[in-house]
């Protein structure tokens, strides 16, 4: 078959426009096989875009610009670009077959990764789509002043211990003294693995489909170049010691584990068990360090909730409490304070990251992350106080609570005639009738597992005394309007706390001492698993819940 050349430019670091990023971008000329789509060819050669959805061409977010030559506009480009951009050589990498040699540029995908929680320094820092860019806290260890621990070691470094939040979009890392608990340095990168899809479905998918090694294998080459950075000039033989937690999918992704049982009834995990190996057997460092991975709960409630859920002292509390994060997947527990913890995944989308969104963008500078709006006039805040770019998830939340409020929509999610078909503008930004929708059933999704669980464990609303909600999503919360679209019951009110990285406070917190095994495994027996797509009422609850009501707006 005839092979084309595509010279593509990536970028390694982030920029305030398109042509500065342009010109300090990387280059590689990549060949591509007659009738192998652009996305594939990226694939192959492991230069990382946004695809939610796999390269199906149904999310319209894996642009690329044509800098040079020529890639024809297709139907999906018509349906998922804007006219504006398909002139300015923007399309769909998933849906481009090169003709003819030309040059493209693919854009940097940026997402914000909370990096902090109670105690910690760090809040949080921005993940880069191609390489890690690291935000690291002061040097609270005093790495240079320390004793020696143990034979062998360097007596003028500390030992110390390397906490993982495995995520689906991001990975965080932390490096502590495992004398004092203090941080040394926190870091994190986005997960490569999105180049095959956002969400932990999509992966599985891949998995399943023939791509389990090189999932595998892309995920630990980029944990090992992460981990090198955090260390920087520590030996290795300082690192006593290396612990994990993620969800039950991502475990599994990383060990190279089957997901066939995943994703079916009756949801069979290769195993829910704490790991134990080494990081020279899993290619982290070149010494065998002990590393352990957090087992999960069940199939889709893992490691990294029951790390967060330790961290809480779920089971000490004896008070009626609700842990959420609400990430990628929306995971949550629900403690009944009699020592039963129910819990379930909901089906939420990527929504809350934004992904899917027509102006969606991770939480970086310049994302709007708050608007109000006041006949018209528009007020926005953008993250760093920079030109607006995009919406991440809590910006695009509060424009539905905008619209809503001020009648732009109806408690449908109908647009007003005049903005059906264009969009209602926001500064020079559009937010789209799909772009509600998107909000629409990521919340109902919520709202109605919320209800589900307690129907389950037989508690209203008012029981529940504390909600700590988790994850990325709810750093930038406006929780009134949250609970003004339906988001979160009303009675929350006054009941929300934002922890933070809960999971990664919890997988230090285990290798600490401050959590035992023992604990883990107390959580672990005291969970009963609510599975919604076996729930008959989850249909209904959820179809109940898609409409917005203005009552919830007082």
């Amino acid at each position: 078959m005839k092979e084309k050349k595509v010279m593509i430019y990536f970028s390694q670091q982030v920029h305030t426009d398109i042509q500065s990023e342009i010109e300090n971008c990387m280059q590689r000329s990549i060949p591509l096989t007659e009738g192998m789509s652009l996305y594939c060819a990226l694939q192959k050669e492991g230069i990382t875009l946004s695809a939610p959805c796999a390269g199906n061409g149904t999310c319209g977010a894996c642009k690329v610009k044509v800098i040079e030559g020529n890639l024809p506009v297709t139907e999906k480009d018509k349906q998922l670009i804007s006219k504006e951009q398909l002139k300015e050589g923007w399309r769909l990498a998933c849906q481009a077959y090169v003709t003819e040699s030309c040059v493209v540029y693919v854009p940097t995908e940026q997402f914000a990764a909370v990096t902090g929680y109670e105690d910690c320094a760090e809040s949080i820092s921005i993940a880069v789509g191609q390489n890690a860019n690291f935000e690291c806290s002061p040097n609270l260890g005093n790495e240079n002043v320390l004793q020696k621990k143990q034979a062998g070691k360097d007596s003028e470094k500390d030992i110390c211990g390397i906490a993982i939040d495995l995520g689906t979009t991001t990975i965080v890392y932390e490096l502590f003294s495992v004398k004092t608990g203090n941080t040394v340095k926190i870091l994190s990168s986005t997960n490569p693995q999105r180049l095959y899809g956002a969400d932990v479905v999509s992966r599985m998918g891949q998995s399943n489909n023939g791509r389990k090694e090189i999932l595998k294998k892309i995920l630990r080459q980029q944990m090992r170049k992460d981990i090198a950075v955090l260390i920087g000039d520590m030996k290795t033989e300082n690192i006593e010691s290396i612990t994990i937690s993620g969800n039950t999918a991502m475990t599994h992704l990383f060990m190279g584990y089957s997901c066939e049982g995943l994703g079916k009834y009756p949801f069979m995990p290769e195993t829910l068990d704490c790991i134990e190996t080494n990081a020279l057997k899993i290619n982290l460092l070149d010494e065998a360090i002990p590393v352990l991975l957090t087992g999960g709960i069940s199939a889709y409630v893992g490691g990294d909730i029951m790390a967060g859920l330790a961290s809480r002292k779920f089971l000490l509390e004896k008070t009626v409490s609700l842990f959420l994060d609400l990430g990628t997947n929306a995971e949550m527990a629900l403690f009944d304070g009699q020592g039963k913890i129910y819990v379930t995944s909901a089906p939420a989308g990527p929504a809350f990251e934004a992904a899917n969104i027509s102006c969606g963008v991770g939480s970086i500078e310049g994302a709007i992350s708050s608007v109000s709006i006041q006949g018209d006039e528009q007020k926005l805040i953008t993250i760093g106080g920079k030109e607006p770019l995009g919406f991440c998830g809590s910006g695009i939340l509060e424009v539905v609570y905008e619209l809503l409020k001020n009648d732009l929509i109806d408690e449908t999610g109908l647009l007003k005639d005049e903005y059906f078909d264009s969009g209602f503008p926001v500064g020079k930004l559009k937010i789209t009738q799909q772009d509600i929708r998107q909000i629409q059933l990521a919340k109902s999704a919520v709202f109605s597992a919320i209800e589900i669980l307690m129907k389950k464990a037989g508690i209203v609303p008012e029981q529940i005394e504390y909600v700590y909600l988790a994850g990325g999503f709810g750093y930038y919360l406006n929780v009134k309007k949250a609970i003004g679209i339906g988001l979160f019951p009303q009675t929350f009110a006054g009941k929300v706390k934002t922890v933070g990285n809960a999971s990664l406070q919890g997988t230090k917190e285990l290798m600490f001492g401050r959590i035992t095994v023992a604990e883990l495994c107390n959580i672990k027996d005291a969970c009963k698993e609510v599975y919604l797509s076996n729930e008959p009422e989850f249909q209904n609850t959820f179809m109940e819940n898609m409409n917005f009501r203005k009552e919830d707006m007082e």
